[in-house]
C-alpha cells in the first residue's frame, strides 16, 4: 500500500514496536519487576458474589496480622467515591455489592506473598441477591416497582429539532471535539479547532 493524503503510510501496514524485542526476550521491565527499599505490596479483598448485602468483611483473628496494613471504607478520609461518568461507585463497598470482584478492603505487606495471604484471610459475609444481568431483567424489575441502579436516564423524543432547541432558550447544536467530547458551539471555542 502506497502512502497517500488520506493514509500517511501507517494504515494497512504492520509497525515495528520499539519494545517488542525486550518483551519477547523477557528483558523488558514491568511495574511488577521494580522493588524499592521499604516498598509495600498491596492486594485487594474482593466480593466473591455478583450482588448482595454486606454483613461483614473482617480480618480473621486466627491469622498473624503483624506487619500488615488493612484499609476499609471507614479509613477513607472524605467521600468514598470513584468519580467515573457519575459519582455513584464506591472505592470500597460498604453496604452492598453490585458485581463479582467489587473491592471490599485493601491490604499491604512487605512481600507479595504476605499481602496475598492477608487478602485471603478475611471473613466475608454477604447475603447474596439475584444479580441484574440483562437489560430485559432491569426493565422487568423496574416495571414491578423495584429500584434499579442506573448510570443515567435519557429520553429520546422525535420531533422538530429547531422548535425543540428554541423552547430550551439556548442554541442546541453541538460541535465534535477530540476525543469525542461535545461542547455547545457558543461556549467560546473556535469551531475550526475541532
Amino acid at each position: 500500500m502506497q502512502p497517500s493524503a488520506q493514509s500517511p503510510g501507517y494504515v494497512g501496514r504492520s509497525l515495528i514496536r520499539k519494545d517488542a524485542a525486550g518483551k519477547v526476550s523477557g528483558r523488558a521491565r514491568y511495574a511488577d519487576d521494580i522493588t524499592l527499599p521499604g516498598m509495600l505490596w498491596a492486594r485487594v479483598v474482593r466480593s466473591p458474589v455478583a450482588a448482595g448485602r454486606i454483613r461483614g468483611c473482617t480480618p480473621d483473628p486466627a491469622f498473624d496480622w503483624s506487619g500488615i496494613t488493612v484499609v476499609t471504607a471507614a479509613d477513607i478520609p472524605g467521600r468514598n467515591i470513584v468519580a467515573s461518568l457519575v459519582e455513584d461507585m464506591p472505592l470500597l463497598a460498604t453496604d452492598e455489592v453490585f458485581y463479582a470482584g467489587e473491592p471490599l478492603a485493601l491490604v499491604a505487606a512487605e512481600s507479595p506473598e504476605r499481602a496475598a495471604a492477608a487478602a485471603a484471610n478475611f471473613k466475608i459475609e454477604i447475603d447474596p441477591l439475584t444479580p441484574l444481568l440483562t437489560l430485559e431483567e432491569a426493565l422487568r424489575r423496574e416495571s414491578e416497582g423495584e429500584e434499579v441502579p442506573l448510570l443515567c436516564r435519557q429520553s429520546i423524543v422525535k420531533g422538530d429539532l429547531q422548535a425543540g432547541t428554541r423552547s430550551q432558550g439556548r442554541r442546541g447544536d453541538l460541535q465534535r471535539r477530540p476525543p469525542g467530547a461535545a461542547l455547545p458551539r457558543d461556549a467560546g471555542h473556535d469551531r475550526r479547532a475541532g
